[in-house]
């Protein structure tokens, strides 16, 4: 009862002392939830990248991963630069058109809509039946282009010379 009686209040340098104190934690909590934000902003761009890159990826190497060397009728140029893709029996395409993939002439899209598929994208040959696929995907929104590289063999049915 003796603290409810006292009616002094607050002096000035509490009160001073009090809204310097908050002040400096509010300050240190928005800095932190701030970067925080950042942090999640970077995480979820290098996620959607990665989800794009192995749908995209996964869709292509299954491609030529299935496919045999003697159903190839035309590969890549070794200075491809906007079309890089393999023509198969049939005239059937399957490679980097422009900016988009194509699979059996069925143009594979990105699921998210702010990620482009880049005319750098390119297929060469590394050795025989082994391709080199290096896809590489840009965010126009961030300004941010992420390349992916990969290799494939091809089934190879063709006897060579030595054989």
């Amino acid at each position: 009862t003796k603290y409810l009686k006292n009616e002094r209040g607050l002096t000035l340098i509490e009160l001073l002392a009090a809204a310097t104190l908050t002040a400096m934690i509010s300050v240190f909590a928005i800095g932190l939830l701030i970067k925080g934000m950042n942090h999640y902003n970077v995480i979820s761009t290098d996620t959607a990248f990665r989800d794009e890159a192995d749908i995209l990826m996964v869709s292509l190497v299954k491609e030529l991963y299935t496919t045999k060397e003697s159903e190839i009728v035309t590969r890549p140029s070794e200075s491809c630069t906007d079309n890089c893709y393999f023509v198969m029996k049939g005239e059937k395409k399957s490679g980097f058109v422009g900016n988009g993939l194509l699979i059996q002439d069925e143009k594979i899209s990105t699921t998210n809509p702010k990620i482009n598929i880049s005319e750098d994208s390119t297929i060469e040959k590394h050795s025989d039946g082994v391709y080199k696929v290096k896809l590489v995907l840009k965010m126009p929104i961030k300004n941010q282009e992420v390349t992916f590289e990969n290799e494939v063999r091809t089934i190879n049915d063709v006897k060579s010379e030595a054989d």
